[in-house]
């Protein structure tokens, strides 16, 4: 079988084509978090503790802690895991993280892969809170749920929060089965924010106008299991613990030309690659690159590799063609990305 064999510096693999690609827009990946080591990266993510302030503004009855008793970080999952426990004065303890002065994003599409726990009483979600909240307060902030649950519902909801002379909230919901895997997606933009299932639109909110002007600002993660509260209501004898919710991976995306326009890139690496067949071969990896992401042409993420003091990671393409093999540092940054042609 022939095989075609390219070596050399990445950054001379387009140079000596010639070879014009016309401009597409596309979803380009810009952030990731994967969730592939083996335990909660605290430089992006912050612990949050205790009740919060009347139960976290829901009358929550958990106690939120840190560290492996309630968040496990393994097999490429983050597992939130609340508990029916007697800790202080509260019968129940779990974990909510958040990534606040750490990440933040403003408009893109932002994506989850999750599933969640069912029964009685128990609230998983992943939303977020505007970045400004610490000075001028909820819902003043914003905020914008992309997944929530409670109990044992056949359906998730997404749901934004902002202030126009009090609180105010609209949202929608769509069925299914939130005990399995599904991605959950919004799409959001200067004119409106889209709610996706699994690729299906299910909501749509234009917040073009005045009054959403919180909406139109940095916001920040946060992954959470509440315990009770005003909207579910408390556990029974029918609820199951412990109650996990898995975290897969989050993904953020930026609508652009493709390739994704990188700033402040540092120094280019200095490693090689060799192209066989469907498989790309990066070689002498050094500086700061911790994870090594292959994409294709429209920026869907193939295949993404963490570098855990490696010279050698192999990467595997689907078929021929352009793809894009992006750098990221620890915390999820692109510090790097390059075209690499299969032929």
């Amino acid at each position: 079988m022939e095989q075609r064999i390219y070596q050399g510096i990445i950054t001379l693999l387009f140079i000596l084509t010639n070879t014009t690609f016309q401009a597409q827009m596309a979803w380009n990946l810009v952030w990731s978090e994967e969730f592939s080591g083996t335990t909660l990266n605290e430089e992006v993510w912050n612990y949050e503790i205790g009740f919060g302030n009347a139960g976290w503004g829901n009358n929550e009855l958990q106690y939120y802690r840190s560290g492996e008793s309630n968040l496990i970080v393994a097999d490429g999952k983050a597992s939130i895991i609340a508990k029916q426990e007697n800790f202080g004065s509260a019968e129940y303890t779990s974990a909510r993280v958040q990534t606040k002065g750490k990440y933040d994003v403003q408009y893109g599409r932002i994506e989850a892969r999750v599933k969640v726990p069912m029964g009685q009483g128990l609230w998983p979600a992943f939303w977020m809170l505007g970045s400004n909240i610490d000075a001028v307060g909820w819902p003043e902030c914003g905020e914008i749920d992309i997944l929530e649950h409670v109990n044992n519902e056949m359906q998730v909801h997404g749901t934004i929060h902002w202030d126009n002379n009090g609180h105010q909230y609209q949202g929608g919901s769509i069925s299914t089965d939130p005990a399995q895997y599904h991605n959950y997606a919004i799409e959001w933009d200067a004119d409106q924010l889209r709610w996706y299932l699994d690729g299906i639109l299910y909501y749509t909110r234009n917040i073009g106008a005045a009054q959403y002007s919180e909406f139109h600002e940095p916001f920040f993660f946060i992954l959470n299991v509440a315990v009770g509260g005003n909207w579910p209501g408390s556990p029974d004898n029918t609820t199951v613990f412990p109650a996990v919710m898995e975290v897969d991976f989050i993904r953020v995306y930026e609508w652009s030309a493709i390739p994704t326009p990188i700033e402040n890139v540092t120094k280019k690496p200095d490693f090689h690659i060799i192209v066989q067949d469907n498989n790309i071969f990066i070689k002498g990896i050094e500086g700061d690159i911790k994870h090594l992401q292959l994409m294709d042409a429209s920026g869907k993420l193939i295949e993404r590799k963490s570098i855990n003091g490696e010279q050698e990671i192999r990467l595997e393409a689907p078929a021929k063609g352009l793809y894009f093999i992006q750098c990221t540092d620890k915390v999820g940054n692109i510090i790097q990305q390059e075209k690499v042609g299969l032929f």
